[in-house]
C-alpha cells in the first residue's frame, strides 16, 4: 500500500518528477490512496497517470465541516514481530 497525503502540496511544490520515480519503483498491482483537503483539477488529472480505476470521494466546499470529525492516534511503544 502507497499512501500520499497532502498530495496537492507535494505535487504543486516541485515533487512531481521525485513522485513519479516511487511509483516507478513499486508493485504493479500496489493499493494506492491519494488524499488531500483540496484537490485542483490539474491534481486529479495528474493521478490518472499512475491509479488503476481510482474511488473518487469528493466532497463540495460548502459541505465541508469540522462536525463529526473525530482523530486518534495509537501509541506504539515497540515493535511485535511474529516469529512463527
Amino acid at each position: 500500500m502507497f499512501v500520499l497525503d497532502e498530495a496537492d502540496e507535494m505535487l504543486s511544490r516541485g515533487f512531481k518528477d521525485q513522485i513519479y520515480e516511487i511509483f516507478q519503483l513499486l508493485p504493479e498491482r500496489i493499493q494506492v490512496g491519494v488524499f488531500s483537503a483540496t484537490m485542483p483539477p490539474e491534481v486529479l488529472e495528474i493521478t490518472k497517470k499512475f491509479m488503476n480505476k481510482p474511488v473518487r470521494i469528493l466532497v463540495k466546499r460548502e459541505e465541508l465541516t469540522l462536525e463529526g470529525i473525530r482523530q486518534f492516534h495509537v501509541n506504539v511503544e515497540r515493535e511485535v514481530r511474529n516469529t512463527m
